[in-house]
């Protein structure tokens, strides 16, 4: 996930994302599909970030922390100190699924502003899952990136 400065006020977001659904996966469960083509470069989706009182020391629920997006670059001291901050996403924000070689969208997070968008890294078609990387900071317990056909859910 890639930390940018905002460029939009809170009142420029479009929150309630019509051009997209939930639907079954092949995947892995439920994911995020394309209900209009989307072209390269595209916002897919706007969701709110909300920050969770626990920051990463102090959560122990591994569920919670997949789920959830850190900003790894703050250098403050208090994440120095007590780990990052977690925010959970709303929106749809948690139930696009991972594809490290086809993904076809990236997530920016504006953690300053809390919110992050979903844009388009290529043409995505209509009825189409749209796949993010999760990158190489999205960890389980024991610091490997679990597949999806391994995932207890």
């Amino acid at each position: 996930m890639i930390d940018t400065k905002s460029k939009h006020s809170v009142d420029e977001l479009i929150i309630n994302p019509p051009d997209i659904y939930i639907q079954k996966s092949e995947i892995h469960g439920l994911g995020v599909f394309a209900a209009k083509d989307f072209k390269l470069g595209n916002t897919i989706e706007t969701f709110p970030l909300m920050p969770m009182a626990f920051r990463t020391n102090y959560q122990g629920d591994p569920i919670v922390y997949n789920y959830t997006y850190v900003n790894y670059m703050c250098k403050c001291d208090e994440c120095k100190r007590h780990g990052y901050v977690l925010y959970l996403p709303m929106g749809y924000g948690n139930m696009y699924n991972h594809q490290e070689e086809l993904f076809n969208a990236k997530v920016e997070t504006h953690f300053d502003s809390f919110y992050a968008e979903v844009i388009a890294t290529k043409q995505i078609d209509k009825y189409s899952e749209i796949y993010i990387n999760y990158g190489s900071r999205y960890l389980f317990r024991d610091g490997k990136v679990l597949k999806h056909e391994d995932h207890p859910g």
